[in-house]
């Protein structure tokens, strides 16, 4: 996947300050990441992974922020989502005390990301996002946003996602997702 495409991706799944007019996401067959990765074995039916690491407003305590998410965003993405045909949408919050409990415990050099929540997205071409990203109703969202997402720092993940183990479902074998397979 070409630099240009993940940054115009990483603008307007972040909300950073640029005009969100085209993602330019190629259709999955011209990806070489979806080649390299069946070319070592893996499943043509694997889904894209992007996560995306937010960052709060400064001025914006934690709570309200989680609030922010849970009480509005949320069940706005929801129906956008499953719109634009996304397979998998979740959330991560990622509140200051869980992050002190990470920095305890990992060895020299290693870091904690200080992002508050992370977005990852699930779906069979990037082109879905694109749509996702594109549509008014979702720059209406981000401009909401604005009051308490820190639109000028974020992260982006992606990528694939194989499961190795999943611990079955109590009293049934497990269900085993066909998209991320081994």
């Amino acid at each position: 996947m070409q630099l240009k495409t993940l940054l115009s991706l990483a603008v307007s799944l972040l909300g950073l300050q640029s005009p969100v007019l085209s993602l330019n996401i190629p259709p999955v067959q011209q990806l070489d990441l979806r080649d390299d990765i069946t070319a070592q074995g893996s499943s043509n039916q694997q889904l894209y992974k992007f996560e995306v690491g937010i960052y709060k407003q400064s001025n914006v305590t934690w709570d309200a922020f989680a609030a922010f998410l849970a009480n509005s965003r949320y069940p706005s993405v929801k129906p956008l989502v499953a719109k634009h045909g996304v397979a998998v949408w979740t959330e991560t919050l990622t509140p200051p005390s869980a992050r002190a409990i990470a920095a305890g415990a990992i060895p020299p050099g290693w870091t904690v990301p200080q992002y508050d929540s992370v977005s990852t997205y699930y779906v069979s071409d990037p082109s879905v996002l694109g749509a996702l990203t594109s549509d008014p109703a979702w720059i209406a969202l981000e401009v909401a946003a604005a009051g308490y997402v820190d639109g000028s720092r974020g992260t982006l993940l992606a990528g694939f996602e194989t499961v190795k183990y999943e611990k079955p479902k109590k009293g049934g074998k497990g269900k085993k997702r066909n998209c991320l397979s081994d």
